[in-house]
């Protein structure tokens, strides 16, 4: 049995508010089917990087996934509401636990207009059921999905306000991190510093070294006052290489009126982790900024939800080897 204990580690304590345990599992039939299938592989793919087992919870608002990688460093939170779904049933709470590689290596091959389905069966406890109906074929690819034994444990964060929210360009984003991964050889320093203002965000290395690429300036700064402010009441328009997939970028989020630098070291390797996450979504990445507050990357999964991960910032004791 796989059995996770309450982190009691103070670098977590800014991302939980509580967490519940419960020992029965798998006590009730779900069954959902999806056609972005492409979208679902992607994330399997990213979170079998990342963790050897996903716990998949399901209940009658939707699906989620919670789990604390990278030493307690970094906590994934997916969510999909059921309304997401071409089809949702569920009888009430249930968690299944399985390896997210074992999922992708049945459905990887699927084709554009395939449709997926996943279902659990109560009466057979350990094993999950994923099908791939083929577009235009009479056929059906079945996998049963082996389960393992796990303890439901559920982290909840309080809703705060935030310094600054951010949209990036998630192949923009990604080269950045790469970039200053692969500088890792020649630092002896492995942290990357996120300085954030009004006017810009800036990314750099080895105290205060900076790396000339990776400043960025933020279309929102303070330059004319009056404008600003107009233009903050208004949704911010972004778009990319072409008109037809531009987007509007929303959040639910609270800024504060009064913002002021945010200054946070984070470690380069569990950025790098991340990189196959940013991969689900070829648009734009969402940032929110705290000060003393953890780092959150939001992704977009297709149409089913999103995807955020929370990364811890350097703290006193925190060295390269924890």
């Amino acid at each position: 049995m796989m059995l996770e204990e309450e982190a009691n580690d103070k670098r977590v304590v800014h991302i939980e508010s509580g967490v519940v345990q419960h020992g029965a599992l798998g006590v009730n039939n779900f069954f959902v089917k999806t056609p972005d299938v492409g979208t679902f592989s992607a994330l399997m793919y990213a979170m079998s990087s990342l963790m050897k087992n996903v716990r998949l919870y399901v209940s009658e608002e939707g699906m989620n996934i919670n789990e604390s990688v990278s030493r307690d460093d970094m906590h994934l939170f997916v969510k999909f509401r059921a309304s997401a779904f071409e089809e949702f049933q569920s009888d009430g709470d249930c968690v299944v636990c399985f390896d997210p590689n074992h999922i992708y290596q049945c459905i990887r091959g699927h084709r554009q207009r395939d449709v997926m389905t996943l279902s659990f069966d109560k009466k057979k406890p350990r094993v999950l059921l994923v099908r791939i109906m083929r577009d235009g074929e009479s056929t059906e690819l079945e996998c049963d999905i082996r389960l393992s034994g796990c303890v439901r444990q559920i982290y909840n964060a309080p809703t705060v306000e935030v310094d600054y929210f951010l949209a990036f360009d998630t192949g923009v984003f990604a080269k950045i991190i790469s970039e200053l991964y692969e500088l890792r050889k020649d630092f002896t320093d492995n942290w990357v510093t996120i300085d954030c203002s009004p006017c810009s965000m800036v990314f750099s290395k080895l105290n205060g070294y900076k790396i000339p690429k990776v400043r960025i300036e933020l279309k929102t700064a303070e330059n004319n006052s009056d404008t600003n402010t107009e233009n903050e009441n208004k949704k911010r328009r972004k778009r990319s290489k072409t008109d037809s997939d531009a987007q509007m970028v929303e959040s639910e989020c609270t800024r504060k009126i009064k913002q002021k630098n945010v200054t946070h070291e984070y470690y380069i390797t569990d950025l790098h982790l991340l990189q196959k996450c940013f991969a689900i979504n070829h648009g734009y990445i969402m940032m929110y900024i705290k000060e003393e507050f953890p780092l959150v990357i939001e992704i977009k999964v297709g149409t089913l939800g999103v995807l955020r991960a929370v990364l811890m910032y350097r703290q006193s004791g925190f060295d390269d080897d924890n």
